[in-house]
């Protein structure tokens, strides 16, 4: 057996810190700013319940009251509930052994608790939208989809500090899973007391993370430090308070009045100026900001109207005069700087899929192809809607592409915003025609990007379907290596080639963290961690 205390996946992030001063907002609380750090989400959590998030601002909240097996400390894999781990020669057998860490309320955190979670997640009945990521344990796809029971999953709690996973395969990412929110425990008593409602209250979010939730309503969230957290030690900052606030530039005056500690959201036409504001810093992100086509509706149903669309688009103007920042233009739906096996930039070595690389548009061959499918100089194309979150930026992006489209292709396309809990139901269920998207990594390899468009896949917004696809992403399943590689490029071709996304950037992680703030660390999931915060 192999011995390992912690990952070797690296990616240093160190960030810097923040300002002090009273708070106006109507979450916060007048205390010391030394005593508490203030800042924001943009979005309101549809749930802040680990099983069945899938939205980054909710997952600030827990990772700062959940723990999983291993945590995510400024971009690196150390040992969170699990002190420490083995891994089988052949790499399908992971023996996780746990410390005595404690639940909020000082119950222990069991083995069995990792066990309940995990199969709370593929049941069927439960409707996580995360339990594709679950698929590489034995068993776990046979579960989710109704062909075996909980008893065929690969996961035997041994006693109360070990719990023992089997893979179906040798999968090289599975530490990085295990740091994942959707694998961290839950705290069963309390889930099952009120399934639907307990990760609505404060009183009854039982977490065993740094912090606990003391206050939780639509205007915020607040967290308190955690005394029975088993390394409360290492937890310098005592309160966290956090606001909702949907609009980029309200977030910003906030920012400049002195209401907030950090900038985590800025307003594209900002961009410029508040890049040159002390403690700017832009880190690269797992990340892929696109528009998702809804390839059940006609006219794009049809592969060349996709193309044409994709390639009308100007992502060299979109990224240089409306987003103004440090973003560059996408060619792919995996984020660039995700390697494949050889240490090769995935995206880099899959080719550009017509579009260029630079991010200037094709317009003549995207008219030839919106021509041959029908619709010359856009003569007869329906009036579509393009759909989008309610906010600033997005705003700014469609009605950018709006203009191209109708410019260069003769297409009307309507705009239409909604907030973000009816827009992301619309997208999911296919309740549009063109719709924004972007995904952020859960972990460092391509499949996090390629698993999310295989046919059932609850995040297939484009509501593709393709069997020689899905059958590719099965396959790599069961492999590594190069022959891994060459069923993920395959797969990332039929995909991109048959366009069901229009890739638009590649985004930064900007922030504004004045100079007296140190020790704000950065997951590589784009997740912000306070504990080790400290304002001067």
């Amino acid at each position: 057996m192999k011995k390992y205390v912690s990952c070797r996946m690296v990616l240093l992030l160190v960030l810097g810190i923040i300002s002090s001063g009273l708070l106006f907002l109507p979450v916060h609380t007048a205390e010391a700013a030394k005593e508490v750090i203030r800042t924001v989400v943009t979005s309101e959590p549809k749930t802040i319940d680990p099983t069945l998030n899938e939205d980054l601002a909710a997952g600030m909240i827990i990772h700062h009251c959940f723990e999983g097996l291993l945590r995510d400390r400024d971009g690196t894999l150390v040992p969170g509930i699990a002190e420490s781990w083995d891994v089988s020669e052949d790499g399908r057998i992971y023996t996780f052994h746990l410390r005595g860490a404690k639940w909020q309320d000082g119950s222990p955190v069991t083995a069995a608790d990792f066990e309940y979670a995990w199969q709370r997640v593929l049941d069927p009945a439960t409707g996580s939208p995360y339990a594709l990521i679950f698929y590489p344990i034995k068993g776990a796809e046979d579960r989710y989809t109704g062909k075996a029971g909980p008893e065929a999953v690969g996961i035997t709690v041994k006693d109360d500090r070990t719990l023992v996973v089997e893979l179906a395969n040798p999968t090289p990412y599975f530490l990085e899973l295990a740091a994942f929110m959707s694998y961290m425990p839950v705290h069963r008593a309390t889930v099952e007391a009120a399934p639907d409602s307990w990760a609505t209250k404060a009183e009854t979010y039982i977490g065993n993370g740094p912090y606990t939730l003391v206050k939780a309503s639509s205007e915020g969230f607040v967290m308190e430090k955690n005394p029975n957290y088993w390394n409360a030690g290492d937890v310098l900052m005592p309160r966290i308070e956090t606001n909702i606030i949907i609009e980029s530039s309200t977030v910003l005056a906030a920012f400049e009045n002195g209401e907030l500690d950090l900038l985590e959201s800025i307003p594209d036409a900002e961009k410029p100026r508040v890049m040159q504001m002390p403690g700017f810093a832009a880190f690269p992100q797992i990340t892929t900001y696109f528009y998702t086509i809804n390839t059940e509706r006609k006219p794009l149903d049809d592969p060349r109207v996709r193309r044409a669309l994709a390639l009308a688009v100007d992502r060299k103007a979109l990224v240089e005069k409306v987003l103004r920042g440090s973003d560059f233009p996408a060619v792919n739906v995996v984020a660039a700087g995700l390697k494949d096996s050889q240490g090769r930039d995935f995206g880099a070595s899959a080719g550009n899929f017509g579009l260029d690389p630079a991010g200037e548009a094709s317009p003549e061959e995207a008219r030839r192809l919106l021509a041959e499918a029908g619709f010359p100089n856009g003569e007869g194309f329906p009036e579509l809607t393009l759909l989008y979150n309610t906010a600033e930026s997005h705003k700014l992006h469609a009605e950018a592409v709006q203009e191209m489209w109708r410019r260069e292709l003769g297409v009307n396309i309507k705009l239409m915003n909604q907030e973000w809990q009816v827009f992301i139901d619309s997208r999911k269920n296919g309740n549009y025609d063109i719709a924004r998207g972007h995904w952020w990594g859960d972990y460092a390899d391509p499949m996090t990007f390629l698993d999310m468009f295989t046919s059932p896949s609850a995040t297939n917004w484009p509501r593709w379907k393709n069997p020689e696809y899905d059958a590719l992403i099965a396959k790599s399943m069961s492999q590594s290596g190069v022959e891994r590689d060459k069923s993920m490029y395959e797969a990332n071709a039929l995909f991109m080639n048959d366009m069901p996304i229009i890739p638009l950037f590649y985004p930064t992680d900007d922030f504004v963290i004045p100079p007296n703030v140190k020790g704000i660390e950065h997951s590589k999931a784009n997740v912000l961690y306070f504990g080790r915060a400290v304002i001067d």
